[in-house]
């Protein structure tokens, strides 16, 4: 059950209540799960659905002739301006946000629905700075799918209610679950292969949960949209591997969990971006001992088990003492043996939970839900970061730290103009919450002029925060760096012009590492040229 569920059934029953008429709006963007939502309310609780009409702006049409706007009036004409007040109809209206707002600006909602117009005004549903809320009326219920996220915020760094559940519903141990009872069915009849040890890996609580924080990664870091269609072939895609029958240890090492999640790019576009999760990427003296450990072993059974919290199910590990010496085998063998040690060791691993942590995005989340919350002082270290990755992306003299570069003049000669900026904070919303289900997925930050009256606001995702701590590590960007964070140059601009570059420009000589000021003389209407 997700809460937009929980959300739509309690606008339902407050409207069984009402004798007016009703109109729900769930509104969303395509493929977020309204069709799927209304067949399950009807399937499920048609109490609620009785007497209630369902039209899917997007799959139903009247009238090949008929845009999608006179469609829409046609279907809701029953909430015009003229019939709202005589009419007891009640509908349903599943509808995307772009089709919403064309219809807003259409000649029907400006001549005959005004009063569905100012409702859905008042919601503020296209402000991108607001965070979005279900609002209701006499007449009109509002439910948007908007800033509903498959995982929650929490002061502890993000979980997945959504994911963590529906990996357990596979697996749990009930008569009601199929999968659970073709397994028991498949142990009895003595059947031995990696699907059958990828479904027991994942009964495990601590597998389950290191799979949904994989997922979550995937929709932060790569912008991935995880449906639930998508999420379910993800599970099937990580039980059952694309060729079941293996003829080798190293084939059946292949085929198991750790190895599908992280070496199937080509199965789904979800594991593909999780690939570029994999934890063969990460390095560190644990696992580079590990890893010598490995290849300098004559025992690789006693490498697995001393770095693994396996239990006695886990046969295949004593088939490993076939392969003999380390050394003796191929580079293929070889290099799938580091891989499976590494990934395992990412969900079973004795003592690496910190060998695995990236740090960037840890800060990232935290950043996040002290944002949503309006946390300013968690928030100031983000503001500093900022800041200090404006200078150093375009460069400031020697000498003086609060000098920014224009453009790169010449090979000798730069120009800097003085730019002292403050942080803004009046957009942040205050809120007291420990777990947080709405939120908006990217951090908005401003700063604002010495005088207090102009802002510049800056949309920082998780790729753009990640190139923020590069350049701040001394990372110098290039010409594509500069294409792709387009948005972090309009940004800069934007601030630049905060500060009065006319009343005074820094010129700075690389050659003889000297700064001269050209500066306004307001009081006798003349310019000035020192050296610094």
């Amino acid at each position: 059950e997700r809460l937009i569920q929980r959300d739509l059934m309690t606008a339902l029953e407050d409207a069984k209540e009402s004798s007016t008429s009703q109109l729900i709006l769930l509104c969303g963007s395509v493929g977020d799960g309204k069709s799927h939502l209304l067949a399950y309310m009807n399937e499920e609780h048609p109490e609620l659905m009785e007497g209630y009409q369902i039209h899917n702006d997007a799959t139903e049409s009247f009238d090949p002739y008929k845009n999608s706007l006179d469609t829409l009036a046609e279907v809701l004409k029953g909430f015009s301006d003229d019939h709202i007040e005589h009419s007891n109809e009640k509908l349903i209206l599943a509808i995307n946000l772009g089709v919403l707002h064309n219809f807003l600006e259409s000649d029907y909602a400006k001549k005959h629905f005004t009063k569905l117009s100012s409702f859905i005004e008042k919601s503020r549903i296209f402000e991108s700075d607001y965070l979005s809320e279900n609002i209701q009326d006499t007449h009109f219920k509002l439910i948007s799918f908007s800033d509903y996220h498959p995982y929650e915020l929490t002061k502890d760094g993000p979980k997945s209610d959504y994911f963590v559940q529906l990996l357990e519903k596979i697996v749990q141990d009930d008569p009601g679950n199929p999968f659970h009872t073709a397994y028991e069915k498949d142990m009895e009849n003595g059947l031995n292969t990696p699907f059958m040890y990828n479904y027991r890996l994942l009964k495990r609580e601590t597998v389950r949960k290191l799979v949904s924080h994989l997922l979550i990664k995937a929709s932060v870091q790569y912008k991935q949209i995880i449906s639930t269609r998508a999420f379910l072939n993800f599970i099937h895609d990580i039980i059952v591997p694309s060729n079941i029958e293996t003829n080798s240890i190293i084939e059946e090492l292949e085929a198991f969990l750790p190895n599908l999640i992280f070496d199937s790019p080509d199965r789904s576009p979800l594991l593909s971006v999780l690939s570029k999760l994999d934890p063969v990427h990460f390095r560190s003296k644990k696992i580079d001992e590990v890893l010598m450990q490995l290849n300098n072993t004559n025992n690789i059974v006693d490498v697995f088990q001393e770095h693994l919290e396996l239990d006695e199910q886990e046969e295949w590990i004593e088939q490993l003492s076939d392969l003999g010496a380390f050394y003796e085998l191929t580079n293929s063998s070889k290099q799938v043996l580091n891989s499976t040690l590494i990934r395992f060791a990412y969900f079973l691993g004795k003592n690496f939970q910190d060998d695995f942590r990236q740090q960037t995005y840890e800060k990232y989340m935290d950043y996040l839900y002290k944002y949503n919350v309006g946390d300013v002082k968690g928030l100031r270290p983000l503001f500093k970061e900022v800041k200090e990755a404006v200078f150093n992306w375009k460069g400031k003299p020697k000498k003086n730290k609060e000098y920014i570069f224009l453009e790169e003049t010449s090979k000798d000669m730069n120009i800097a103009q003085s730019l002292n900026i403050r942080p803004y904070v009046n957009h942040l919303n205050t809120q007291e919450s420990d777990i947080l289900y709405r939120f908006k997925n990217v951090i908005k930050i401003g700063f604002q002029d010495e005088n207090k009256t102009e802002q510049a606001f800056l949309e920082i995702d998780f790729p753009l925060y990640q190139k923020i701590l590069k350049v701040l590590n001394g990372y110098r960007p290039n010409k594509k760096d500069k294409e792709d964070a387009i948005q972090f140059i309009e940004f800069i601009d934007k601030l630049l012009k905060l500060s009065k570059k006319e009343d005074e420009l820094m010129i700075y000589d690389h050659t003889e590492d000297l700064l001269f000021k050209l500066e306004y003389d307001e009081d006798f209407n003349e310019f000035t040229f020192k050296r610094e």
